[in-house]
């Protein structure tokens, strides 16, 4: 049985902004009981991009025979969801499909129920349509849902599919791609798509009449002429290397942390024994334990360039272990209560934190254990940005006064400066913690996350690790 719908919905252009107008143009949905699924669409317009989702009943992730359009473009796989109980789903895309009106066909190696879709978005970046943060969730209830991490500027898509006998019905939250059934007796499956703005964290959800097994996959379309990583290391990229201070590789198995920014030397001593973690970037982490007080640190009268006073832009690669019973968890500080230079902190009630000798500015946070986050900080005058895998969090904040007081205290990370307290510390891995007196472009933040894997302080000096690493063990 096969159904097929064409909503056409001529250059709709969402409240985003870009330089480059990301736009949903066109959708086609359909239905199918059988080994292939066909949908006819209209390839048109600028930076254009197709996006195909389907969602299809199996007790396992199959990955198609052929996925075309116009009889040979062949779309690229952008994400299989994770094996949920008994229904999965994919999305992909096409770049600069040709202009025409042909068949995208799906072809999988035996007969499904499936249900699914085929989009056409213009202003889509023909790099890299979909940013590093597609995700899938599954579950058994009511409540399908999922969030992905977007910019107001990228567009967030999304497929779902749940199998009931029935089937029951989705209530969509969104603009719609897709909302239909594949049934035939037994068990049909449910599909739906839908799309909407980019915003921070973005939530993709469903209501569905009935609770059943379900699973979704979400991803961001970013615009065209979007920034793409092109740094290999920071200390010897031509951009990111201007106005930095220290950069720690962090991969260390203990004792001193050495800084491989060259002329500054602000090598950080290693109190109460910071061991090590595997590496999130390269290498190794510094595996901070709160409970025992550890952190690394440089007095003020050794340290060299860390006394700043205008601009300023921290990062790290960081994994928390826990949460229970702490205050706040500081990355970098440079205060003793009394005289206050800067901290950069996150406060488990759910806040990003930055202060300055006259202010402190926030920025809601919800992470979770075990998971690598690239955390970010910057400066300009009194705005401040907070930044996690290169995704704002929350707006500009603005602080109450730009001053930075220069103190005799000694720089801390993993601390809270000379107050060293159990309940204070950082519980955790950190991995290339980095210090700039300057606010990073936007092109340098792309560097920095490298669409997920980072990239380390020096090169040269991962490789001489792994040489010794190896040599060692020979």
């Amino acid at each position: 049985m096969k159904k097929l719908i064409t909503i056409l919905i001529l250059l709709l252009i969402l409240p985003i902004n870009s330089s480059a107008a990301t736009a949903f143009v066109r959708v086609t949905e359909g239905t199918a009981d059988a080994t292939t699924l066909t949908l006819n669409i209209q390839s048109s317009g600028a930076e254009r991009v197709l996006v195909f989702g389907v969602a299809y009943k199996s007790n396992s992730p199959m990955t198609p025979t052929s996925l075309t359009f116009n009889g040979s473009e062949n779309f690229v796989i952008e994400h299989i969801a994770t094996d949920a109980a008994n229904v999965q789903a994919f999305l992909a895309y096409l770049i600069a499909p040709t202009v025409t009106t042909a068949d995208v066909v799906l072809t999988m190696s035996s007969s499904l129920r499936m249900v699914g879709y085929t989009a056409l978005f213009t202003g889509i970046d023909q790099t890299n349509p979909f940013t590093a943060n597609t995700v899938d969730a599954q579950g058994t209830n009511a409540a399908p849902t999922v969030n992905v991490t977007s910019a107001s500027d990228e567009i967030v898509v999304d497929i779902m599919g749940q199998v009931s006998a029935g089937p029951d019905t989705a209530t969509l939250s969104h603009n719609l791609l897709a909302n239909g059934a594949s049934t035939g007796g037994g068990t049909d499956t449910r599909g739906a798509g839908q799309y909407v703005a980019g915003t921070g964290t973005r939530t993709m959800d469903y209501s569905m009449s009935g609770s059943e097994d379900w699973t979704i996959v979400a991803g961001a379309l970013q615009p065209a002429g979007a920034p793409t990583p092109s740094a290999t290391d920071i200390v010897n990229d031509a951009t990111l290397s201007t106005s930095l201070v220290s950069c720690w590789e962090m991969d260390e198995e203990s004792g001193t942390r050495i800084d491989t920014v060259t002329g500054n030397s602000n090598d950080l001593t290693d109190n109460n024994s910071v061991l090590f973690g595997s590496g999130i970037v390269a290498g190794n982490s510094a595996d901070i334990e709160r409970d025992t007080t550890e952190s690394l640190s440089i007095d003020d009268v050794d340290q060299s360039g860390l006394d700043l006073s205008s601009d300023i832009s921290f990062s790290s690669w960081i994994n928390f272990e826990s949460f229970t019973g702490a205050v706040r968890m500081y990355f970098i500080s440079k205060r003793d209560g009394d005289s206050d230079a800067y901290l950069w902190a996150f406060d488990p009630q759910n806040d990003l934190l930055f202060f300055l000798t006259d202010g402190l500015v926030s920025v809601s946070w919800n992470p979770l254990v075990a998971t690598d986050y690239h955390v970010m900080v910057t400066k300009n005058g009194s705005t401040v940005q907070f930044f996690v895998d290169n995704v704002q969090q929350g707006t500009d904040k603005t602080l109450s006064s730009a001053t930075i007081t220069n103190t005799n205290d000694a720089f801390y990370i993993g601390q809270n400066g000379n107050n060293v307290a159990s309940d204070q510390g950082m519980d955790g891995l950190m991995d290339v913690v980095v210090v700039w007196d300057k606010e990073l472009s936007e092109q340098e933040r792309v560097d920095l996350f490298n669409a997920g894997s980072g990239i380390p302080c020096d090169v040269g000096v991962v490789a001489e690790i792994k040489k010794q690493t190896e040599f060692w063990f020979d």
